[in-house]
């Protein structure tokens, strides 16, 4: 059984081929760009996975990628998604949160430096340096920076990823939680001890498709 791990960082798992693209700081089994030709036959995978790493290329390339999943993949192959939900950030937004969203943009807004931006003396204005401060954690500015940090290009929903499964072939299209399948050989996949209890539950939607 041949079981592809698409973006695996340093979450390796047992049994599957890990891939990553130009990984220098963690091994993988094979380093190939997913938003390229696959370096398999057709028909010749059982199984892909795939854990937060689609948002991190354009939506045209990941249009690219799920074409190259469904040629690899055998008939009745499976493929699982996990990715950040669109959803989830909009929610962010409201102004009744729950307490894990609360801790969330807490948490969230205190990784990063938002403080004592400096802005050099330049031609074009007259302002020597102004600081910037953020007093307190705010939903604005942790939703701001999910969009632009890490490399993110496209955060998906659930409507658009299944469309875009449909619109190459996939079929009997499922959602699921994180770390939950109807088939076990997708339970336990994705790496929830890298954030916060809660957090990547709170963050990610998954789909499963054949």
């Amino acid at each position: 059984m041949e079981k592809l791990h698409i973006g695996c960082s340093s979450h390796h798992l047992d049994g599957w081929i890990n891939t990553d693209y130009k990984n220098t700081k963690h091994s993988c089994d094979i380093d190939f760009d997913a938003t390229k030709e696959f370096p398999y036959e057709d028909e010749s995978i059982d199984y892909i996975f795939s854990e937060h790493m689609i948002e991190h290329i354009s939506y045209l390339e990941g249009c690219d990628m799920i074409k190259e999943c469904y040629r690899v993949l055998k008939p009745g192959g499976k493929i699982r998604i996990s990715t950040p939900d669109l959803k989830f950030l909009i929610e962010l937004y409201n102004e009744n949160k729950t307490d894990l969203q609360k801790n969330y943009i807490t948490i969230s807004h205190n990784k990063f430096d938002y403080h004592h931006r400096k802005f050099e003396e330049c031609e074009q204005c007259d302002m020597k340096e102004t600081f910037t401060s953020v007093p307190e954690p705010t939903d604005t500015f942790v939703i701001n920076n999910f969009f632009r940090d890490w490399g993110h290009l496209f955060i998906y929903d659930e409507k658009t990823l299944k469309h875009l499964f449909e619109s190459v072939g996939f079929s009997d299209i499922t959602s699921h939680k994180i770390m939950e399948s109807d088939d076990m050989v997708f339970c336990g996949l994705e790496n929830i001890s890298r954030m916060p209890d809660g957090f990547l539950q709170l963050e990610t939607f998954t789909l499963e498709a054949i």
